[in-house]
C-alpha cells in the first residue's frame, strides 16, 4: 500500500471509530481505533496524530468501564505527545474511577 493510501486508511478507521463512539457502538469504535493505531504505527505519521487515536480509544475504554485499558491508552498518548494536557486529565479521571 502506498504511503498516501495508508494515511487515508488511517483517517478512515479513525473517523469510523469516532462515528461509532458518537453512536454508542463502543465495541465497534474500539475495533476501528485499534485498526487505526496498527496502521499508524507502521506509517510515518506524527506522534501527535497517533496520540489522538490512543486518546480516543482510551476514552472509549473509559466509557466501557475498562479503566486499566483506558489508563494504558491515555499514558501511551501522553508519551507520544507530552504537551497534551487532556491526556493528563484523562489519566487522573480514569484512576479516580478505578479507585486509585
Amino acid at each position: 500500500m502506498a504511503s498516501g493510501e495508508r494515511y487515508t486508511e488511517i483517517l478512515k478507521h479513525f473517523q469510523r471509530g469516532l462515528d461509532f463512539f458518537e453512536g454508542g457502538f463502543l465495541d465497534d469504535a474500539i475495533n476501528e481505533l485499534t485498526m487505526a493505531i496498527s496502521l499508524a504505527e507502521t506509517h510515518d505519521t506524527t506522534k501527535a496524530s497517533t496520540s489522538l487515536i490512543y486518546n480516543a480509544r482510551g476514552g472509549t475504554a473509559y466509557l466501557q468501564g475498562k479503566f486499566s485499558e483506558a489508563i494504558a491508552d491515555f499514558e501511551m498518548a501522553l508519551r507520544l505527545d507530552p504537551d497534551n494536557v487532556e491526556c493528563i486529565d484523562n489519566i487522573a479521571a480514569a484512576k479516580q474511577a478505578r479507585g486509585w
